[in-house]
């Protein structure tokens, strides 16, 4: 605009300020949204790695004789979809793998997936002990149902 105003650039008034407008519109467009372009990448990491190996890395704890290899952490059916009981280690290291830990653990109890205890501690204890793991603080999510969109 100061180039335009000093004749420098060929350009009317507000001519510059409508390119970068119509530029960052369809920026955001192709982006999806305003949230923070982050907290959506944690909540999508935490999902897929749930999605792929929900069934093949976290051990059934209403089978604890199933053989589970590379175990992350635990899963307990429930009525209406599923708990997740996930190794410390594990979540910093591979579920939440190029993210902070802490953040994405404030991201997933912000979005009422992470469950906290009553101190609000989002590393609890489960409310039973786990096949080989007793009741070490773990770091628990619980899906609803089959297909809930929780990026929303």
């Amino acid at each position: 605009e100061t180039a335009a105003e000093w004749g420098i650039l060929p350009w009317k008034k507000g001519e510059s300020l409508q390119a970068v407008r119509t530029c960052f519109d369809a920026w955001l467009a192709l982006r999806g949204s305003t949230g923070a372009a982050e907290d959506a990448a944690i909540v999508e990491q935490v999902m897929l790695f749930l999605e792929q190996h929900g069934q093949s890395r976290f051990q059934d704890v209403d089978r604890p004789d199933a053989v589970c290899v590379n175990r992350v952490g635990f899963r307990q059916a429930i009525e209406g979809g599923t708990v997740y009981f996930i190794l410390p280690e594990s979540f910093k290291a591979e579920v939440c793998k190029g993210h902070d830990a802490k953040r994405a653990a404030a991201v997933l109890l912000e979005k009422g997936l992470l469950l906290a205890d009553d101190g609000g501690r989002v590393k609890r204890r489960p409310p039973f002990a786990l096949p080989g793991y007793g009741r070490g603080r773990c770091y628990t999510i619980r899906i609803e149902g089959a297909g809930q969109n929780v990026a929303d």
